[in-house]
């Protein structure tokens, strides 16, 4: 037994843009779930399992709104979607006001109290490393290697929790395997211990494809929703964040490698484009 929820946005509202940015249907996709969770079906639903899932917009929609509030989801699925760090918050969907703490108490659930676990405070300085704010969760990402917006910024994640000596779980497959031998790769990549910090996240790439194609073959798929309805949001409240990834960005070395000790703190990672990296948003790019 379940209640799907699933919010329709009209083009010119779109709730999230690939500059990691939001409009305004973020809140009311909030104030939508309070309404149910809260008020509608108060009596019924569970709160240690409720679920995201979403392709492109709707998984990138997800992914934004897990550092939004934090452990709210106990666990996301997400298909061709991808979201990463912008500190500069003056790049918003259609020029639509800052989404933060202080102007948007809804998607924050901090209204002037204690929100979604955290003061207002907490928010505040934490909740622009998207990085360091979903190192606890359960996240399972099935993306294309011809995808290279999504695919792109999953390996700048790789990275950043390699550097913080946290593997995050890979599989390529083809897609045109059998269905059972796909479902039986996805399995095996979730089959490690997941108590420590950054061991939720898992990631499956098909080999063959491009962002559109993504939908077609992760939702022929049933493991990565089997994993998903077996999540708890108590197991990433147990499982902590990763620490150093709260640490102040330090850069990488004349090889590429990122330097010691750093984190992701006030990093603006790269932006990728369908064609690939983009050559205006490179990792650490400022406002001009």
């Amino acid at each position: 037994p379940a209640i799907v929820v699933v919010p329709q946005i009209e083009q010119s509202r779109r709730s999230t843009d690939d500059y990691d940015a939001s409009s305004e249907a973020n809140t009311a996709i909030w104030e939508l779930l309070d309404w149910l969770i809260d008020e509608e079906y108060a009596d019924y639903i569970d709160k240690d399992r409720i679920y995201g899932t979403g392709q492109s917009m709707g998984g990138m929609t997800i992914l934004n709104m897990a550092a939004q509030r934090d452990n709210f989801f106990a666990g996301i699925a997400v298909i061709g979607a991808q979201w990463s760090n912008n500190y500069d918050k003056p790049y918003q969907h259609n020029g639509a006001p800052v989404r933060t703490p202080e102007m948007d108490p809804i998607s924050f659930a901090v209204n002037g109290s204690e929100g979604y676990g955290h003061s207002i405070e907490w928010y505040t300085e934490n909740f622009e490393n998207w990085y360091y704010m979903i190192s606890d969760d359960n996240i399972f990402v099935h993306t294309c290697q011809g995808d290279a917006m999504s695919w792109g910024e999953w390996d700048y994640t790789a990275q950043y929790f390699a550097a913080c000596g946290v593997t995050i779980p890979y599989v390529e497959y083809d897609p045109y395997i059998d269905l059972a031998e796909q479902n039986a790769f996805d399995k095996e990549l979730t089959d490690h211990p997941n108590t420590t910090p950054g061991s939720g996240i898992n990631w499956a790439t098909f080999t063959r494809g491009n962002h559109m194609s993504t939908w077609k073959y992760a939702y022929a798929l049933d493991y990565s929703f089997e994993w998903l309805l077996s999540q708890t949001r108590a197991s990433e409240e147990a499982r902590g964040k990763i620490k150093q990834l709260n640490n102040e960005w330090l850069g990488r070395d004349e090889a590429g490698n990122i330097l010691p000790g750093s984190g992701t703190k006030n990093l603006n990672s790269a932006q990728f484009t369908p064609g690939g990296a983009s050559e205006e948003f490179k990792e650490g790019w400022t406002v001009q």
